[in-house]
């Protein structure tokens, strides 16, 4: 939902739930990273942002 948003995607999304999607569950555990004093500086929203508009100004 939210690249659909951010890229103006109109159309529906659908999903079936009772296939697989093809990805192994991962979970991201960046205590380390933290405990080093790590802190993110872009929020998801700002982040798919930046990648979108690189990607349409690269191609």
């Amino acid at each position: 939902e939210k690249i659909k948003n951010t890229i103006g995607y109109k159309g529906e999304l659908y999903f079936n739930t009772e296939k697989p999607d093809g990805t192994m569950r991962k979970h991201t555990n960046s205590s380390k990273l933290e405990a080093l004093g790590w802190e993110y500086r872009v929020g998801l929203e700002e982040g798919i942002q930046r990648m979108y508009t690189w990607y349409v100004n690269s191609i």
